[in-house]
Parts: structure tokens; C-alpha cells; sequence
């Protein structure tokens, strides 16, 4: 299973995610779980690049994850816009693909 993304979350016109678009491969992004995680220009939805997180077939799905910290962090009460371009490829069983955006205010 193949996944690419870029991701935004944008306070008034400031972009809060450093490298959203991973133009520095996955530079301020951390990743979770078995899979294989990288930058890859095969599949960018603008600039150059996008996330790319490869689950090998047989591999068990244990909320394999690439993530990363708002700067500035996110503060209780404001208004934020959140969004993220994902393509999915090679997807052809249950439980599927899926992605999930969460927000935890410091």
C-alpha cells in the first residue's frame, strides 16, 4: 500500500507546519510504526514532493504515522484551517487506507 500526502494548517495566512510540503524531504515530520517513509517526487500534488509512507503486503497495520508539531503551537479557542492532499495506491483489502488529522492545544 502506497501513500502520498502534503498537508497544511494555516492561522489567519501563517502556515503552522514547518516543511508541509516536504520540498526538504522529511525534515520536522516523525513517524510511527512499520512501514517505510520517505519524500518521493513520483507524486507531488504541488512543488516537488510528498509525504510517501509504503506498508509492505503482509505487514501488520498498527497506525503507521508521519507527523509533526505546529510552530507556533496551537492555542485552545482560536479558529485554525487544517487540510491534506492523500493518494492511495495498491489498496485492495479491509481494513483500507485511511488518514486522520488531530489538533492537541499546549
Amino acid at each position: 500500500m502506497l501513500i502520498f500526502f502534503s498537508a497544511a494548517l494555516v492561522l489567519g495566512q501563517t502556515n503552522l507546519l514547518t516543511n508541509n510540503g516536504f520540498e526538504s524531504d522529511l525534515t520536522g515530520w516523525q513517524t510511527r510504526g512499520p512501514a517505510e517513509f520517505s519524500a518521493d517526487t513520483a507524486q507531488p500534488h504541488s512543488g516537488q514532493k510528498a509525504a510517501r509512507i509504503y506498508i509492505a503486503s503482509g505487514t501488520t497495520l498498527n497506525y503507521q504515522q508521519i507527523y509533526c508539531t505546529a510552530s507556533p503551537a496551537i492555542t485552545e479557542g482560536e479558529r485554525y484551517s487544517a487540510s491534506v492532499w492523500v493518494r492511495s495506491q495498491g489498496v485492495t483489502t479491509a481494513p483500507g487506507a485511511y488518514q486522520s488529522r488531530t489538533l492537541f492545544p499546549t
